[in-house]
Protein backbone atom coordinates (compact mmCIF):
# COMPACT_ATOMS: atom_id res chain seq x y z
CA UNK A 1 0.00 0.00 0.00
CA UNK A 2 2.80 2.41 0.89
CA UNK A 3 4.44 1.75 -2.47
CA UNK A 4 1.25 2.82 -4.28
CA UNK A 5 1.23 6.13 -2.36
CA UNK A 6 4.88 6.76 -3.22
CA UNK A 7 4.23 6.10 -6.90
CA UNK A 8 1.13 8.32 -6.90
CA UNK A 9 3.09 11.14 -5.26
CA UNK A 10 5.84 10.84 -7.86
CA UNK A 11 3.33 10.94 -10.73
CA UNK A 12 1.56 13.96 -9.25
CA UNK A 13 4.87 15.75 -8.72
CA UNK A 14 5.90 15.14 -12.32
CA UNK A 15 2.51 16.36 -13.56
CA UNK A 16 2.87 19.54 -11.50
CA UNK A 17 6.25 20.21 -13.08
CA UNK A 18 4.82 19.74 -16.57
CA UNK A 19 1.80 21.94 -15.95
CA UNK A 20 3.59 24.58 -13.92
CA UNK A 21 6.54 24.86 -16.27
CA UNK A 22 4.53 24.49 -19.44
CA UNK A 23 3.43 28.09 -19.63
CA UNK A 24 6.88 29.23 -20.69
CA UNK A 25 8.24 25.98 -22.12
CA UNK A 26 7.17 27.00 -25.64
CA UNK A 27 9.42 30.07 -25.52
CA UNK A 28 12.59 28.00 -25.25
CA UNK A 29 11.40 25.57 -27.88
CA UNK A 30 10.63 28.23 -30.51
CA UNK A 31 13.96 29.94 -29.86
CA UNK A 32 15.79 26.60 -30.21
CA UNK A 33 14.00 25.89 -33.50
CA UNK A 34 14.81 29.33 -34.92
CA UNK A 35 18.42 28.91 -33.81
CA UNK A 36 18.63 25.62 -35.69
CA UNK A 37 16.81 26.87 -38.79
CA UNK A 38 18.87 30.04 -39.21
CA UNK A 39 22.24 29.10 -37.65
CA UNK A 40 21.82 31.87 -35.10
CA UNK A 41 22.92 31.49 -31.45
CA UNK A 42 19.88 31.19 -29.19
CA UNK A 43 21.24 34.10 -27.13
CA UNK A 44 20.69 36.35 -30.17
CA UNK A 45 17.01 35.43 -30.59
CA UNK A 46 14.36 37.57 -28.92
CA UNK A 47 10.61 37.13 -28.78
CA UNK A 48 9.03 40.34 -30.08
CA UNK A 49 5.33 39.40 -29.90
CA UNK A 50 3.03 36.37 -29.83
CA UNK A 51 -0.62 35.48 -30.11
CA UNK A 52 -2.23 34.22 -26.94
CA UNK A 53 -3.83 31.18 -28.54
CA UNK A 54 -2.30 28.02 -27.08
CA UNK A 55 -3.80 25.84 -29.84
CA UNK A 56 -2.36 27.86 -32.75
CA UNK A 57 0.27 30.19 -31.33
CA UNK A 58 2.20 32.48 -33.69
CA UNK A 59 5.40 34.16 -32.55
CA UNK A 60 7.31 37.06 -34.08
CA UNK A 61 11.05 36.77 -33.39
CA UNK A 62 14.18 38.80 -33.91
CA UNK A 63 16.61 36.16 -35.23
CA UNK A 64 20.08 37.67 -35.47
CA UNK A 65 18.56 40.96 -36.66
CA UNK A 66 15.98 39.49 -39.05
CA UNK A 67 12.28 39.44 -38.14
CA UNK A 68 10.80 35.96 -38.56
CA UNK A 69 7.34 34.56 -37.76
CA UNK A 70 6.93 31.03 -36.37
CA UNK A 71 3.76 29.02 -35.89
CA UNK A 72 3.20 26.15 -33.48
CA UNK A 73 1.57 23.43 -35.57
CA UNK A 74 1.69 20.86 -32.78
CA UNK A 75 -1.33 21.98 -30.72
CA UNK A 76 -1.48 22.71 -27.01
CA UNK A 77 0.77 19.92 -25.70
CA UNK A 78 3.31 19.29 -28.46
CA UNK A 79 5.51 22.12 -29.66
CA UNK A 80 6.29 21.76 -33.35
CA UNK A 81 7.47 25.11 -34.69
CA UNK A 82 7.49 26.09 -38.36
CA UNK A 83 8.90 29.26 -39.91
CA UNK A 84 5.92 30.82 -41.72
CA UNK A 85 7.43 34.24 -42.41
CA UNK A 86 6.70 34.07 -46.13
CA UNK A 87 3.19 32.62 -45.79
CA UNK A 88 0.60 35.43 -45.99
CA UNK A 89 -2.23 33.11 -44.88
CA UNK A 90 -0.85 32.86 -41.32
CA UNK A 91 -2.17 35.29 -38.70
CA UNK A 92 0.77 37.15 -37.20
CA UNK A 93 1.04 38.34 -33.58
CA UNK A 94 0.21 41.97 -34.42
CA UNK A 95 -2.97 41.28 -36.43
Amino acid sequence: MRRDHTRAAAVLGFAAILVGGGCHLWEGRVRDQASFDHSCPVEQIQILAYTDDSMARSVRLDVCGATRTYRDVGGSEVFLWMDVTDNPAIRTPDE
